[in-house]
């Protein structure tokens, strides 16, 4: 049947094949303290007329800068939930039976060093009840003197030309100390060498830290939890150092990040040399100096395992700047472009072909002539990682992107078809097409006959809506 007529509207986010390599480990970035709770609420039953608030508790740890909560047993029925918010700025996140499984028990990430947590209780269920088992906080001797993270590779090439970026798309990994970013193939993308750290959350749209430097986390509503269940990576030095992963949706909004923060898209293009490129991720930063001494957090801004006590409100929140493409090795990508550390995973834009990525930046050089003085990212050119890329929706997927109008499209995350269409007609037996967010007209030939030939297929639409035919 020709779908001339038919206005199809997909939402779906299908499960992504699992793949895992393992690699080098990196130490721990930041030290958290997982302490046990003994904590269980009684059993509460429904009134049979309205949702009500059952218990209200308060979990405090003095003086750490942020806490997060683990739930262990609990009985929620379809009305029943349990919201936690933090006594400092507000900031709540609500959870039911379903997005605790999602988040693993585990709660966001919540500023201030006390909690409430609320229960409440659906009209019709029976024996609600929750228990919290542990609560995971900064180690408070250390709040003032994190440890660099595991992304102390980046320099600057000169003065700080770094700028507040609000680029949604770009999030932080709050244990992590690195940048992940989202793509149009609904995974994450960092630094191979971040992935060992993949902490629990990632977070956009992040807030100004402390005049000291001390992070300060998004709002829940801007947090999702990293996926335990993919994870791909190598660590093999620049032009090879890559990771992907996955996010899980928002507990408070139900929405997944790449619907509510939008997403890249990527090429293999080769760019020409002195092409304007740009990196923006959740880099350090000291300059101007911050506030507090030897009692600001610690920023080792020159990569020599020297601590200034000196990071100032911008540091480890979203800054970008752009610079020129040195020259290509290999899969090795070199620019002059300013990061810090913390910006390792970060993304490299192709500034003037459309805001396309090329890589991930990795790897910092800008303050030492023996790696040449230019900072340094994989491209997706590297046969693993764009293997991985076109993996992530299953071995036999192929991408359709009605925004991407190429000359000689393969099919690829990087060449996608225009068309659904061409889509349907590339994908083998039992494949999945993968079809970006967008509009897809009949007048553009998005009309086609699924299934001929007895071929199964799977339309897929993982980063947002995506409508044929009309």
């Amino acid at each position: 049947m020709k779908r001339k007529d038919i206005i199809a509207t997909i939402l779906i986010l299908a499960s992504a094949r699992f793949v895992e390599a393992a690699l080098a480990r990196t130490p721990e970035p930041v030290r958290v303290v997982e302490e046990s709770v003994d904590f269980r609420t009684a059993d509460f039953f429904g009134d049979g007329q309205s949702t009500r608030m059952a218990d209200r508790q308060t979990i405090e740890r003095v003086g750490t800068d942020w806490m997060r909560l683990r739930i262990g047993d609990f009985q929620l029925g379809e009305g029943s939930d349990i919201t936690v918010s933090s006594l400092l700025d507000g900031g709540t996140q609500r959870h039911t039976a379903a997005t605790l499984a999602e988040w693993d028990n585990w709660t966001a990430v919540f500023n201030g060093d006390a909690v409430e947590v609320v229960l409440h209780v659906g009209p019709y269920d029976e024996g609600a009840f929750v228990a919290i088992e542990t609560v995971a906080y900064a180690e408070v001797d250390d709040i003032d003197h994190p440890p660099d993270p595991p992304s102390a590779v980046a320099s600057l090439c000169g003065t700080d030309s770094r700028v507040a970026s609000s680029d949604s798309r770009v999030g932080r990994m709050f244990f992590g100390g690195c940048t992940g970013w989202l793509i149009s193939n609904g995974g994450v993308l960092t630094a191979g060498h971040c992935m060992p750290n993949l902490g629990g959350v990632l977070e956009f749209n992040v807030p100004q830290s402390r005049s000291n430097g001390a992070t300060v986390a998004a709002d829940p509503s801007d947090q999702y939890p990293i996926s335990g269940n993919y994870t791909a990576f190598q660590n093999s030095g620049v032009g090879a150092d890559w990771g992907q992963f996955l996010v899980g949706t928002n507990a408070n909004t139900g929405r997944s990040a790449h619907i509510a923060q939008g997403f890249f898209r990527l090429t293999d293009a080769s760019p020409e040399v002195d092409t304007l490129l740009r990196v923006t991720g959740y880099g350090v930063d000291n300059t101007p100096t911050g506030t507090g001494g030897s009692g600001a957090a610690c920023c080792d801004s020159t990569n020599d395992d020297v601590c200034e006590y000196n990071c100032n409100s911008t540091s480890n929140t979203l800054q970008t700047s752009t610079g020129p493409l040195d020259e290509i090795r290999g899969s090795e990508i070199r620019y002059r472009v300013d990061t810090t550390p913390a910006n390792s995973g970060s993304p490299i834009i192709w500034e003037s072909d459309n805001g396309l990525a090329i890589g991930i930046h990795d790897a910092g050089g800008c303050d030492s002539s023996s790696a040449g003085n230019v900072n340094g990212g994989t491209a997706f050119w590297q046969p693993t990682l764009a293997a991985y890329i076109n993996d992530l929706r299953g071995s036999s997927a192929v991408y359709v992107d009605v925004a991407r109008a190429i000359l000689h499209p393969f099919g690829t995350v990087f060449r996608p078809f225009e068309t659904v269409a061409q889509g349907v007609a590339a994908v083998p037996n039992g494949g999945v097409v993968s079809i970006v967010k967008g509009n897809y007209p009949a007048s553009a030939g998005n009309t086609f006959t699924a299934g001929t030939g007895n071929k199964a297929m799977t339309l897929e639409a993982p980063v947002g809506i995506v409508t044929i035919g009309n």
